[in-house]
């Protein structure tokens, strides 16, 4: 199981998910639903599917626009928050639990989304690709893709070769009114380009008494902007534009690269 897979961690989610990107507004929720919705009036997309859909961002903004939207996610725990979400909102979508590079829906998208970090959840070149193709044989001709990645950051990488332990990651207050602090070790994997993270949990009442400790695993996979490139174009896609956020600002290293591309024909590995 990783990290999302935990039911505790997806009731956690959007709490601590806010806490994450309020220093980065370019990747922000309201970024987020505003560029993916900008994304569908530009290329008049009607059907949608979202992918590691989570729960719910940038989905329940594109059902709220009359999108015919799809998610999967590979974790039940989070689809469980969503469809709750869904229910409250009264909104209508199609929710699948299946593995990204591993799924078969029997229809045609106009657009398919893998926002924020779901891209980097492909661990292997192998997943990368069987997730690209599935997507591609998913999508109508001339269809849109858009997710994000972000430029490896060699300065953090370094450190993480010898380990990184006790990162203060988060801070938040959950939906009982407890406190919350997020902790990781990290070391990475120069050979197969992975992180491999332990989140910690630290829950601590209003009298600041430590209550609950909850370990997570997490494994993200990071890759170079022309391995994208590469595996786009052997996909049967081409690269339309690049953007550092979901603001449209340039893309600049360390940070941020949001993809948008368009099938140009079937994939050329199998």
């Amino acid at each position: 199981m990783d990290l999302f897979d935990f039911p505790d961690v997806a009731m956690d989610y959007d709490f601590f998910d806010e806490v994450l990107t309020k220093n980065d507004k370019s990747f922000s929720k309201q970024a987020c639903e505003d560029f993916h919705i900008s994304i569908t009036d530009r290329f008049n997309c009607k059907k949608v599917l979202d992918i590691a859909c989570g729960t719910g961002c940038p989905m329940i903004s594109l059902c709220r626009q009359g999108l015919d939207v799809t998610g999967v996610d590979n974790s039940q725990a989070m689809l469980n928050v969503l469809n709750q979400k869904l229910c409250e909102q009264k909104y209508i979508a199609h929710l699948v639990c299946s593995n990204m590079s591993n799924f078969d829906l029997q229809t045609q998208f106009d657009l398919t989304i893998i926002a924020r970090s779901g891209f980097l959840h492909l661990t292997t070149t192998e997943d990368q690709i069987k997730a690209l193709n599935a997507i591609n044989h998913h999508l109508v001709d001339e269809g849109i893709l858009t997710f994000s990645t972000n430029y490896p950051n060699f300065e953090l990488l370094a450190k993480a070769l010898h380990g990184i332990k006790n990162q203060l990651e988060a801070e938040f207050q959950n939906s009982t009114g407890n406190f919350v602090k997020i902790f990781s070790e990290s070391i990475i994997d120069p050979e197969t380009q992975t992180i491999n993270s332990k989140w910690t949990f630290k829950e601590f009442n209003a009298e600041n008494e430590l209550v609950k400790v909850r370990e997570r695993p997490l494994k993200l996979r990071f890759t170079f902007p022309s391995e994208i490139e590469h595996l786009l174009v052997i996909c049967g896609f081409k690269v339309l534009e690049r953007y550092g956020g979901y603001d449209y600002c340039p893309p600049m290293y360390p940070g941020n690269i949001v993809w948008l591309a368009q099938k140009v024909g079937n994939s050329k590995i199998f």
